[in-house]
């Protein structure tokens, strides 16, 4: 179909919408407590057994902050494992389990990686199934009880021109517009690409739902080839975030393949966007370029991109984390702004190893990192606001709300577009020994 229907079925049914870092040694105040969403060996989330294991979460939009993730619960008849969903502190409900006969196939699900969820409370996953295949899936409407394939291996893509079969796919988001729009990476045959699927009844391979590419292995950006994608996407209600690697001409095994941060609008006013590259000077100076992209860039609502970079020639700054507002002109006419530095003090710490920068709609960034010196322990969790200051968000040791409990041990985090964070902890103190936790600005 041609791109222009695309964006009229984006915008018509799906509603899209169109400098140096400062420090604080202050931590965030009562106003941003962290708040206990789910605990291991909990009975009262409604499972009708024990929450043992559970992975990182995903936290939603939507009032009452409703929570999906990966776990195992178990009950007298065994382990049974799959996609939890959840309100924090509330009821929960199996999405879908190891077992389950996935839709449109006949194939059972055997596994699955890391589940997205939309201010409407639809999920959408990535399934390892019996037989080999791999697939996309969502649900419908808020409800469980509607899944839907989005895709899945062995059936054509919406490559063309030829037949182009899926053999491969990355863990999928869910945009929070109208709808839902579930996007995500696909390999087919011998290309790559970034495909989107909405509308209809929401399966996009045998039902009324609608599969288009976003971008392909081919296309030219600034001059550049897309050569290959990394498999994980980030999405907003702008667009779309991710990495890839580039040549100006992709068949030139003589030339470097350079990586980049790539940003990508639904509504195609701008269209695909290099970002950063390899090699590409930073604002930290001309001969400060960019080394290695480590995390999948993030984006809010009105485009703008948060992403860590490795830098070479920077001195005693080899990593920051950096950020590119289209409304500031980047990256058409200015570079992204380190807007934190590695050697940077706060609290008395001194910040280093940074991680899965996390951006909100309001500017905010929640970033990861591995400080040296001061009280922090392990993994730390910070803000940089918007306003430049740098704030303590949870660290080994933070207290929680529960009688007793602190933080032992902090692990992976997730954003969400308000600025809310999900983040799995061990803790010290009370029995269930680990959980996952809220932090809200």
């Amino acid at each position: 179909m041609a791109k222009r229907f695309h964006q009229n079925i984006l915008r018509a049914s799906l509603g899209v919408v169109a400098a140096a870092a400062l420090v604080a040694s202050a931590p965030c105040g009562a106003e941003a407590q962290i708040s206990t969403a789910v605990r291991k060996n909990d009975p009262t989330l409604g499972l009708g057994s024990d929450l043992r294991k559970f992975r990182g979460g995903v936290v939603s939009a939507a009032a009452g902050q409703r929570l999906v993730f990966r776990a195992t619960v178990r009950d007298a008849s065994g382990g049974r494992k799959g996609i939890v969903r959840t309100d924090a502190g509330g009821a929960g409900a199996m999405v879908v389990e190891r077992g389950d006969t996935a839709p449109g196939s006949g194939a059972t699900f055997r596994s699955f990686l890391q589940p997205s969820i939309n201010a409407s409370s639809d999920v959408a996953w990535f399934g390892f199934l019996s037989g080999g295949l791999r697939g996309i899936y969502r649900t419908v409407s808020g409800s469980i009880a509607q899944k839907r394939l989005v895709a899945v291996t062995g059936v054509a893509s919406p490559l063309s021109p030829g037949v182009f079969l899926y053999d491969d796919f990355g863990p999928p988001e869910i945009t929070n517009t109208a709808g839902g729009v579930v996007v995500y990476f696909g390999s087919a045959t011998t290309e790559e690409g970034i495909f989107a699927c909405a509308g209809g009844d929401g399966n996009c391979v045998s039902g009324s739902g609608v599969a288009w590419t976003l971008i392909r292995t081919g296309d030219v950006v600034s001059g550049r080839e897309i050569c290959e994608f990394e498999d994980s996407v980030r999405v907003s209600d702008y667009g779309v975030a991710f990495r890839a690697k580039t040549r100006v001409n992709c068949s030139s095994s003589s030339e470097a393949l350079l990586a980049a941060v790539m940003r990508l609008d639904f509504a195609d006013t701008v269209g695909p966007e290099i970002v950063a590259l390899v090699g590409n000077p930073t604002d930290l100076g001309p001969t400060v370029p960019y080394s290695r992209f480590r995390d999948t860039p993030t984006i809010n609502d009105g485009g703008t991109l948060a992403f860590r970079g490795d830098v070479s020639g920077g001195g005693t700054i080899s990593e920051a984390v950096f950020r590119c507002d289209p409304g500031a002109g980047c990256p058409a006419t200015a570079l992204p702004v380190s807007v934190v530095d590695k050697g940077q003090i706060v609290g008395g710490s001194e910040l280093r190893r940074f991680s899965s920068p996390q951006i909100a709609n309001n500017g905010d960034i929640v970033f990861q990192s591995r400080p040296k010196g001061g009280t922090t322990v392990g993994r730390t969790l910070y803000v940089r606001r918007a306003g430049g200051a740098i704030q303590l968000v949870a660290t080994g040791g933070s207290p929680v709300d529960e009688p007793g409990a602190t933080l032992r041990r902090v692990g992976t985090h997730y954003g969400n577009s308000g600025g809310t964070i999900v983040f799995r902890s061990t803790v010290q103190g009370p029995p269930w020994k680990v959980g996952l936790f809220l932090w809200q600005p």
